[in-house]
């Protein structure tokens, strides 16, 4: 009667669509026409496209994937993504020629240091991110560490600095 496909995702939808106020032409008296059935079937296509999930949609006429998808072996879509960072690929056991950087990177171990990298890309949003890109086993442990540790050595950094200045500047009479 509605012209709608069947299935349980339509069957939800529908149920839902009759919940809303199509029916208020009954309520008055007189009867359903086909405007208030146009209502009911625009009503019922629209909660059934916010049922839908993402993945079940199409954008610019091509399906949506999720990143987590399987791939075999092991793999996701994610391992796929074409824009990783390309400094992971990088022996970075050498530091930065920035010597405020490299005093602050120095203390950090090899695998501390690729996090640390891999954070500054800018494909990169988070820590856990960064150190899922260098092959944590846990990264979210592995990057809130590197996190809290280069914020200390950073705070540490900045606090040795303004007392060599102070030094520098020598004493001050008032």
């Amino acid at each position: 009667m509605l012209g709608l496909r069947q299935g349980k995702r339509w069957q939800e939808a529908v149920s839902t669509a009759l919940l809303g106020d199509w029916a208020t032409p009954l309520l008055a008296g007189s009867s359903i026409g086909p405007a208030a059935l146009a209502v009911l079937r625009a009503e019922a296509q629209t909660i059934h496209r916010q049922l839908t999930p993402l993945w079940r949609r199409k954008a610019n006429g091509s399906r949506v994937i999720p990143l987590d998808t399987p791939l075999g072996d092991g793999l996701t879509l994610y391992d796929m993504v074409a824009d990783t960072p390309a400094a992971l690929d990088l022996d970075i056991s050498w530091l930065p020629d920035d010597v405020q950087l490299a005093a602050i990177l120095a203390p950090l171990d090899l695998v501390e240091r690729r996090v640390a990298v891999a954070r500054a890309h800018p494909a990169v949003a988070t820590w856990e991110e960064a150190a899922l890109m260098v092959g944590a086993p846990d990264p979210a442990a592995l990057g809130n560490r590197v996190r809290r540790k280069l914020k200390r050595l950073r705070d540490r950094h900045t606090l040795r600095a303004a007392e060599a200045a102070a030094r520098k500047a020598g004493p001050t009479c008032l």
